[in-house]
């Protein structure tokens, strides 16, 4: 049988995956014979190209795209997601990063401010950033619409408006997108034919180098966990008394999410108006996290932080719908 024929023999008979042990010391042969291979066969290979490959890690993302959530993963705390930021992205790192590769810097930030998922995040276009102007206010936003391959959305809400907030603005984002429309690219991100691997390993490893006891419970989707938890949390959500604009409110939400109306219903929600989308982010302001050096040596990579671009379109009409269904793919 070839890999997608055993899994769906695994499924149809009710089949447990491979132990976690015994997964583990598939990882250490598959280290272990690579490291003797450039040893003692070719030492012209890279002797730790598989140092991070963690075979657990990969089990659980499988786990998520079949929809079996690991019930132990969990959100960043405060503590945890300033240290990450510090040491990932100091000064003397940062440069390198924004200049070789970006994603690795704006994917933490969709995340953890949009609660965007990193196959989302990965396959934006440039011509999806829009704008909308309305009675003097502006705000940018990413419009999310599979449309053409190979983006693939999860469900119809995942169609959906992403709205900018200020802080992203503060770190750059206009400027790297400036750059891209300059350079007249289709996608917002380059990348590999790995896909989004190269942003998980990157995760993945600074994870584990900076919370080796974490490192199961954290992952980059732990970003989305902590976006959801800061907007339907109770202090978030307190500020207003009136029941109808408490509703209006987490509704708005969970169209930035990408929500459903209910996990039974599924309601489709709509697309939220970008301005609305933008002030309901921007009253979170830097998010709880002390930004002011990382501003700084963002201020210093591009010279001038960008807050306009003229060359984005705002005439596109934010509430246009999506008619195309989300492809289903076939999971391992």
């Amino acid at each position: 049988m070839n890999l997608f024929q055993l899994a769906e023999y695994r499924v149809k008979n009710d089949l447990n995956r491979y132990k976690n042990n015994t997964l583990e010391m598939m990882q250490y042969d598959i280290q272990n014979f690579w490291k003797y291979v450039c040893k003692y066969i070719d030492n012209r290979l890279n002797p730790s190209l598989f140092d991070a490959f963690d075979i657990l890690y990969l089990t659980s993302q499988a786990k998520y795209k079949d929809k079996q959530e690991d019930s132990k993963l969990r959100g960043f705390t405060t503590n945890e997601l300033q240290t990450f930021i510090d040491v990932a992205y100091s000064e003397d790192k940062l440069r390198r990063i924004l200049t070789d590769s970006p994603r690795n810097f704006f994917c933490f930030f969709f995340a953890y401010m949009l609660g965007t998922r990193i196959a989302e995040f990965t396959y934006i276009r440039t011509s999806d950033i829009k704008k909308q102007i309305k009675n003097g206010e502006e705000a940018y936003y990413i419009y999310l619409n599979e449309d053409v391959a190979p983006q693939s959305l999860k469900n119809k809400n995942a169609h959906r408006n992403i709205p900018i907030p200020k802080i992203l603005i503060e770190l750059g984002f206009l400027n790297y997108l400036n750059l891209r429309i300059k350079r007249e690219k289709e996608w917002l991100w380059d990348f590999s034919s790995s896909g989004y691997g190269s942003i998980s390993v990157f995760f993945q490893r600074h994870i584990k180098n900076l919370f080796p006891k974490e490192k199961r419970e954290l992952q980059l989707r732990s970003l989305r966990k902590n976006f959801a938890s800061k907007v339907f949390s109770e202090d978030y959500n307190t500020k207003e008394k009136n029941p109808n604009t408490i509703k209006s409110l987490e509704q708005n939400l969970k169209r930035i999410m990408g929500h459903a109306e209910g996990s039974t219903t599924g309601v489709y929600l709509d697309r939220i108006e970008p301005i609305i989308g933008k002030n309901l982010l921007d009253t979170l302001g830097d998010y709880d996290l002390n930004l002011e050096d990382l501003k700084g040596y963002i201020g210093n990579y591009y010279q001038n932080i960008l807050t306009d671009i003229d060359s984005i379109d705002s005439s596109f009409n934010w509430k246009k719908k999506s008619n195309i269904k989300p492809k289903k793919g076939r999971r391992v």
